[in-house]
């Protein structure tokens, strides 16, 4: 995915986010370098984070995209601290509807799928898998390849999240946490139990986005 694509996706969809442009090559990146299976984002938000795992990997009907996020204007953790932001049920229709809007402009055929949950709630409910009906057929998914992690930022839910997707990401796939330099979450405690996992940072790591790949 390159910077003029970018723009021209964000700007004819409404998926701008919250970052700058290299946050969301790194997330093409990512998918593009992971093995095919499930692509999960934990933060919906305005849908550029998935979108941008679709521009890096769109060429494989075999891929399941999956956004997660409760919007409802929920108190959001920074750490210590809790506020809101614009996360309401009036974004989250705007958003799913830009973002549907988007894969119908697609060449491709891309399989999507949104939980209107938290992160604890959608683990507590598919810790055995997801439901993917597909190509006529209802297959269980449980063969993550990425998992981007931007929803709450504090240690004890994204511990939570590493810690559910550390046994089911595959072989040469890839966790990647967002928001890692603000000092809300203690990395040295989150990287620890990644590494126990069997991940190691990787390359394609940038500032305040920091990605691992499961060696293992």
């Amino acid at each position: 995915m390159d910077e003029q694509r970018y723009n021209s996706v964000v700007n004819q969809f409404s998926l701008q986010g919250d970052s700058p442009f290299n946050k969301y090559e790194m997330l093409a990146k990512v998918a593009n370098a992971a093995p095919e299976g499930i692509l999960v984002e934990i933060g919906f938000r305005a849908g550029t984070g998935v979108m941008s795992m679709i521009e890096g990997n769109t060429h494989s009907d075999k891929n399941l995209y999956v956004a997660i996020d409760p919007f409802g204007n929920i108190p959001f953790k920074e750490g210590n601290n809790t506020r809101t932001h614009d996360y309401t049920n009036v974004r989250r229709k705007g958003t799913l509807n830009n973002f549907y809007n988007y894969l119908s402009d697609l060449n491709t055929t891309t399989n999507f799928i949104f939980f209107n949950l938290e992160s604890v709630e959608f683990f507590g409910r598919y810790a055995d898998g997801i439901p993917d009906y597909f190509s006529g057929e209802k297959r269980i998914r449980t063969d993550y390849a990425v998992a981007h992690l931007d929803g709450q930022h504090d240690t004890d839910t994204v511990l939570k999240e590493v810690q559910f997707f550390i046994p089911r990401i595959q072989p040469n796939g890839f966790i990647v946490i967002d928001n890692t330099e603000r000092g809300w979450m203690d990395m040295d405690v989150i990287e620890k139990e990644l590494s126990n996992g069997g991940f190691v940072k990787h390359e394609f790591t940038v500032s305040d986005k920091w990605g691992y790949i499961k060696k293992v």
